[in-house]
């Protein structure tokens, strides 16, 4: 960052990543997986995966939702039922998950769980090529896209810039949440905050968040 000369890491919350492949992979062909995969595994009734979940995409910024696609039952299904692509990728995209959410995981098996997705993603993409790509790389928005190679390199970056580092505080779901706190609190939630009351919204903020923290209060 120039102004305080300062490395400045940036990270799209792997949540939203995780749930925008789930509505991708319920709708479309994306990454070389097809749709049915999921659609035959949720009409077969022999896994947590249900009919509503993938053609109706209830709830899409659900993480538990998009964890039951992603399971592992619904990739031993696919194996049994010969949608070996798609089975891969559910693995990748759990383990891709588990390391940036799930503690106990060592850093050397976050990392290769990491590296793993990252490798699949980039499989057979030529930026040099022309045209370049646009909104899409390989059917999935280019904002997924590139959120995703975001987060998985800032994680990894972090092992090197840190001794030791919480993985879940990785991520812009803090800033969302306060963001969220802010709006809650204008006189008007409808309307969105004008940047000449957010030094007001913060204090208050602050103040509430200090007297919460007191352990004495």
């Amino acid at each position: 960052m120039q102004e305080t000369n300062q490395i400045l890491c940036k990270s799209l919350d792997c949540s939203h990543n995780l749930t925008h492949l789930r509505v991708r992979t319920c709708s479309k062909d994306v990454l070389g997986v097809t749709p049915e995969a999921w659609k035959s595994c949720a009409k077969s009734g022999e896994t947590r995966l249900s009919v509503p979940l993938v053609e109706d995409i209830i709830d899409k910024q659900s993480v538990p939702n998009a964890r039951t696609h992603f399971s592992e039952d619904v990739e031993k299904w696919m194996i049994e039922h010969g949608f070996i692509k798609e089975s891969k990728f559910v693995s990748l995209v759990r383990n891709w998950y588990d390391a940036s959410d799930t503690p106990g995981i060592s850093a050397c098996d976050r990392v290769d769980k990491l590296l793993a997705f990252r490798k699949f993603l980039l499989e057979d993409v030529d930026f040099s090529s022309f045209p370049p790509n646009t909104r899409y790389f390989k059917g999935l928005p280019c904002v997924t896209f590139e959120g995703i190679l975001i987060d998985i390199d800032t994680k990894i970056q972090m092992h090197a810039l840190t001794s030791a580092y919480n993985i879940r505080a990785v991520g812009s779901l803090a800033a969302e949440s306060m963001v969220g706190i802010l709006q809650a609190m204008y006189p008007n939630p409808q309307v969105s905050i004008k940047a000449r009351d957010v030094p007001g919204l913060m204090s208050t903020a602050v103040e509430i968040m200090t007297c919460k923290s007191n352990q004495n209060r």
